[in-house]
């Protein structure tokens, strides 16, 4: 039983977290740079193969400079979404158009207090 109601809050929890992500647009720049970066080094390869090989050779200094960028972009995204779900927004609303659902807080800013005092005290650990 209670692993069926692991799923159950694992399935839900997932699928808050994918809406929320999805309409972030602070991930959505993160993943749209993430994207561009693979296809561009994916181009570079298929195109000139022996190229590749060079490419290995001196892939410890770029991969750590790539690393080292994707790392500040990730820092970056991480502060904005932090601002964004303070703020309350990025979430996901219903399909009904409905201002507040069934179970859910007020607007009232208690909500979004809560979640950013939930990260903060995360982050003390």
């Amino acid at each position: 039983m209670a692993q069926f109601l692991i799923k159950i809050v694992n399935h839900f929890a997932s699928e808050i977290i994918t809406k929320r992500l999805a309409n972030s647009r602070a991930f959505q720049q993160f993943a749209m740079k993430t994207h561009l970066k693979v296809e561009q080094t994916k181009k570079k390869v298929a195109d000139n193969p022996g190229e590749a090989a060079k490419l290995m050779r001196g892939a410890g200094e770029k991969v750590k400079a790539e690393v080292d960028s994707v790392a500040s972009s990730f820092e970056r995204f991480k502060a904005a979404l932090k601002k964004e779900v303070a703020q309350g927004g990025g979430g996901a609303s219903s399909s009904s158009g409905a201002s507040s659902s069934a179970g859910s807080v007020p607007r009232n800013g208690s909500r979004s207090d809560d979640i950013a005092a939930r990260v903060q005290r995360r982050r003390r650990r």
